[in-house]
């Protein structure tokens, strides 16, 4: 998806994009990083170690897949500079302490 918004940008189709990367109800699963849980159940880790490790892996797949992508608009040129310096991005989670 952030290859398609990249896209977009670039194409100049759009300059919004509102994008989640995980419906964390979903009950999707993380098999592509080792984790056969899904985010929302991880959230609610009992101060369990093991817990906490998958759902630090989940969380560190977020960060990393939204970094590929900032890292994409810096190298790509738009105008005077990159299109990372014509936008404007905010990353998050609806996640505080879920436990």
């Amino acid at each position: 998806m952030f290859d398609t918004v990249a896209l977009s940008w670039r194409a100049n189709l759009t300059r919004i994009t509102s994008f989640m990367m995980a419906a964390e109800v979903s009950n999707m699963t993380y098999n592509h990083v080792g984790v056969g849980d899904a985010f929302h159940a991880l959230s609610h880790h009992q101060n369990n170690a093991a817990k906490l490790e998958r759902l630090q892996r989940v969380q560190t797949y977020h960060t990393e897949a939204f970094a590929k992508f900032v890292k994409q608009l810096a190298d790509t040129p738009d105008g005077d500079g990159s299109m990372l310096d014509h936008a404007i991005l905010t990353f998050g989670s609806n996640m505080s302490n879920s436990n």
